[in-house]
């Protein structure tokens, strides 16, 4: 029972974790994408809200 709740523990930190390492290279990317637009356009594109 006790190593159960750690395995559940466990995966919801890990979760958690991925979730937070995807929004930063999620905006990352969003930065680029903003960066290349602007470059073909003159002027900086809206970025995308997930």
């Amino acid at each position: 029972m006790i190593i159960l709740m750690v395995q559940v523990v466990f995966v919801t930190g890990y979760i958690s974790i991925a979730k937070a390492y995807f929004m930063a290279l999620y905006s990352i990317v969003n930065v680029f994408i903003n960066v290349a637009f602007a470059n073909h356009t003159g002027q900086f594109s809206d970025s995308f809200t997930p």
